[in-house]
């Protein structure tokens, strides 16, 4: 075969070589490209559900916290329910600090050391306490509940649908009746509203012939 000719087709050659080259370069170009779009599809929805799943699992979190605290609030209530009253003094004191005083004339439920008990409690801090650090109320030595019909130092006998202690086993009698929680700033409300506060519910219970500014307050047997 003539030289001419062999060189004419190593020149193809070349150029077929070239041709392949080239192609090949362009075939790995394209599939690097659709392989980095893949991964980075894979990425981003490798991110979304990370994002999607922490998002979940806090608020997985949340509600097993709530619950937490839900079954925390029941079983203190149910503990507070079954337990003896209680007075918070600390808030009971603020409560009534710097409001206006009046006398309290305290009963309680006859042979019940919890109706007794919370009736000193109440007593001692809303007078001047043992230190001077109780309200500044005068207060009377707490007394049992006298017999149906007779109610000492009030010049009427009490009528008889009074409801000793229809709430929470407790209830004040005073000359009239408040006005709503919050708003009464007389010592009626101040006491009523301090008592709310310390979670000891009441009901109130009105007698003309009460002077103003006396009142009295029955701890009747918890209900």
């Amino acid at each position: 075969m003539p030289l001419e000719t062999w060189k004419s087709i190593a020149d193809w050659a070349t150029i077929v070589l070239i041709a392949l080259t080239v192609v090949s370069g362009s075939a790995a170009l394209i599939m690097g490209d659709r392989i980095n779009e893949k991964q980075t599809e894979q990425s981003r929805k490798f991110d979304e559900d990370l994002t999607a799943a922490k998002t979940e699992l806090a608020r997985a979190q949340k509600e097993t916290a709530d619950a937490q605290l839900a079954l925390r609030k029941y079983i203190d209530d149910a503990a507070i329910a079954r337990g003896p009253r209680r007075l918070d003094f600390k808030k009971f004191v603020a409560e009534l600090r710097g409001k206006p005083k009046g006398t309290v004339q305290i009963w309680f439920a006859p042979n019940d050391e919890e109706a007794f008990e919370l009736a000193l409690q109440i007593n001692r801090w809303l007078g001047p306490g043992d230190n001077g650090d109780g309200v500044g109320w005068t207060v009377r030595e707490p007394k049992p509940i006298p017999a149906a019909g007779g109610i000492p130092e009030i010049s009427t006998d009490a009528p008889p649908g009074i409801r000793y202690g229809a709430m929470n086993g407790m209830a004040i009698i005073a000359n009239r009746l408040p006005s709503p929680p919050l708003a009464d700033k007389t010592a009626l409300g101040a006491l009523t509203d301090a008592l709310l506060d310390c979670g000891l519910p009441h009901a109130v219970e009105r007698i003309a012939s009460l002077p103003d500014g006396f009142f009295i307050l029955v701890i009747g047997q918890k209900r």
